[in-house]
């Protein structure tokens, strides 16, 4: 079994044949993103960001859960949370051993802001806005996204780069895996980089079409049988 993230990020093969215009998308992709904020101003390394985006994100989610809670407390929670989760080798040192220091707090605490005053919107609420989980498929394991609105997919990149045809690789494997899932999906998709204050809002069966010329179903059952089948390769 392999992550959906390592999915995308490799076996080229199949993706060169399946989707042959991603690299046009993705500079499409580029150029037609929504400024929605000023960039951040970092203090901190970038090889620290991967923990300052979990962290925050995590962050976003207890002041919802727990709007009266001490925001110190909900600060140390998601920082042990996201360096356990991170401890793969994408941070330094053990998890009982972690610590950060009062930047990166700072900016944790920003990009939790950030998320809180994204997601005020009138077709939002706390009820709706959920981490989305999926089974997996085939060689695929199980997952979850970053972000789940009202039957909108929101993926977060928190880099000073702009994005990559592997994140727009990322978002169509979980909008497949919701589709094998229950057969529905995502009413949206959106990208976005709180580093950069950016958002491109798209759907599925545009990506899938302007990157392959084939509708989004002919997509999935091809990316099925190649992960089901064992006869994929890198």
């Amino acid at each position: 079994m392999i992550s959906e993230k390592t999915f995308a990020n490799q076996f080229s093969n199949f993706w060169r044949e399946t989707l042959p215009n991603l690299e046009p998308v993705t500079r499409s992709v580029n150029l037609g993103y929504s400024r929605i904020s000023d960039p951040v101003r970092s203090r901190n390394a970038a090889s620290r960001r991967d923990l300052i985006s979990e962290s925050g994100r995590r962050l976003f989610f207890k002041i919802w859960e727990k709007p009266g809670s001490e925001r110190a407390i909900l600060l140390e929670e998601a920082l042990l949370e996201a360096a356990k989760y991170l401890s793969d080798g994408s941070v330094e040192g053990e998890y009982g051993e972690f610590y950060c220091d009062d930047s990166e707090d700072i900016e944790i605490n920003r990009l939790a802001d950030w998320l809180t005053r994204y997601f005020d919107r009138p077709a939002s609420s706390p009820a709706r806005i959920r981490i989305p989980q999926f089974k997996g498929h085939g060689l695929i394991s199980s997952c979850s996204g970053d972000f789940e609105d009202d039957d909108c997919l929101i993926e977060m990149k928190y880099v000073s780069r702009n994005f990559r045809s592997h994140d727009i690789r990322q978002v169509i494997v979980y909008s497949a895996l919701k589709y094998f899932e229950d057969g529905a999906r995502f009413r949206e998709l959106r990208l976005i980089n709180p580093f950069l204050g950016i958002e491109f809002v798209t759907n599925v069966d545009e990506l899938i079409y302007s990157a392959s010329g084939v509708n989004s179903l002919q997509f999935f059952q091809r990316l099925s049988y190649a992960v089901s089948s064992g006869e994929i390769s890198h």
